[in-house]
C-alpha cells in the first residue's frame, strides 16, 4: 500500500475492502450464498458500489449456511447506557445486506484493510437485525447485518465524537460530557465534508505508513467523500487527520483536518467504533 493510499482508500471500483480472488472463489462464495438462500432466486453477491465485498468474509459467515435455527428473538444483547458496538470475532465473517433479510451485498472478514479488528457502531435493532455504518456506497447509506450470537461480541462505549462544520470544531465527548475541543479545518467547497452518523473503523500512525503530510495520526472513519477532482490521486476515504498548515479553515477534500497536539490526543483516547456525529 503506497502512502498516499494509507487510509483513503480506493474510489468506486476499489470499494471492495479485498479484490474479488480468483473465479473458484467467486464461483464458491456464490454457492454458499445460493445454498443459504434456496436457490437462485436469492440474493447475489458483490452488487455494484459496495465495498463489503470480501468474498472470504462471506465463506467464513458460517451462520448463513447452517440449518435455520438462529432464534428470532435474542432478548438483550447489550447492558443499559452507551452506544453500542458489534466486533466479529477472529476467524468470523459477516454478510451485509441491503435490509434485514434483504439482499446480500457481499462479505467482510474480521480485520479490516488497515488490519484492525471489524468493529461495528449499531445504528439500530430490528430482531435479529442489525443497522450499522459502513464505507459502502457513495451516499454513506447504512447497511444491515445479522444479530449473530456465534460470530459477534456485543459490547458499548460512552465516547462520541461530534463535529460542528458551520462551527469547524470537533468535541470528544464522554457519556456527553466535552471533555476535549478541538478547531478543525472542514471541506472546501465543492469538496464539503460528508454530514450523518459514522463510525471509527481504524487509527492508523506514522509507524503503519501513514504519508507524513497527515501527522503523526489519522482516524479513519465509515464515511466515503465523492466530490473530488479527477486529478486527486488518493481515494475517497474520509478521516480526520493531523495537518502542515493552519487549523479552522474550509480547505480540505473533505476530511477534518487538527492541529498536532489534538490529532495526537484523540488517536491515544479514541476506540474503535465510537460514533462520529457529523453536522
Amino acid at each position: 500500500m503506497s502512502d498516499r493510499k494509507v487510509f483513503l482508500m480506493g474510489k468506486r471500483s476499489r470499494q471492495f475492502e479485498h479484490a474479488a480472488a480468483t473465479g473458484f472463489l467467486v464461483v464458491l462464495a456464490l454457492a454458499l450464498v445460493i445454498a443459504a438462500s434456496g436457490g437462485f432466486g436469492g440474493p447475489q453477491v458483490g452488487q455494484p458500489g459496495a465495498e463489503v465485498g470480501a468474498f472470504d468474509g462471506v465463506i467464513r459467515a458460517t451462520i448463513e449456511v447452517r440449518p435455520p435455527v438462529f432464534p428470532k428473538s435474542l432478548g438483550r444483547l447489550w447492558q443499559d447506557g452507551g452506544y453500542r458496538l458489534a466486533t466479529l470475532r477472529r476467524g468470523h465473517g459477516a454478510l451485509v445486506r441491503d435490509a434485514p433479510d434483504g439482499r446480500v451485498l457481499g462479505g467482510l472478514d474480521d480485520q479490516t484493510e488497515f488490519g484492525s479488528p471489524r468493529v461495528f457502531s449499531v445504528l439500530k435493532r430490528r430482531d435479529e437485525w442489525l443497522q450499522v455504518t459502513i464505507a459502502a456506497y457513495d451516499d454513506n447509506r447504512p447497511l444491515w447485518i445479522r444479530a449473530d450470537p456465534y460470530s459477534l461480541d456485543f459490547s458499548t462505549t460512552d465516547v462520541a465524537i461530534r463535529a460542528d462544520l458551520a462551527g469547524r470544531s470537533l468535541t470528544y465527548e464522554v457519556g456527553g460530557e466535552v471533555r476535549r475541543r478541538m478547531p478543525m479545518t472542514v471541506g472546501a467547497a465543492g469538496t464539503e465534508t460528508p454530514s450523518g452518523r459514522f463510525a471509527v473503523s481504524d487509527v492508523v500512525r506514522a509507524k503503519d505508513g501513514l504519508d507524513p503530510v497527515y501527522g503523526c495520526c489519522a482516524v479513519v472513519l465509515s464515511a466515503i467523500q465523492d466530490d473530488l477532482p479527477a486529478s486527486w490521486p488518493g481515494g475517497n476515504r474520509v478521516g480526520i487527520h493531523g495537518t502542515r498548515g493552519a487549523v479552522g479553515e474550509a480547505a480540505s477534500l473533505g476530511c477534518m483536518r487538527l492541529g498536532a497536539a489534538d490529532i495526537a490526543w484523540l488517536a491515544n483516547h479514541v476506540p474503535l467504533g465510537a460514533p462520529v456525529f457529523v453536522s
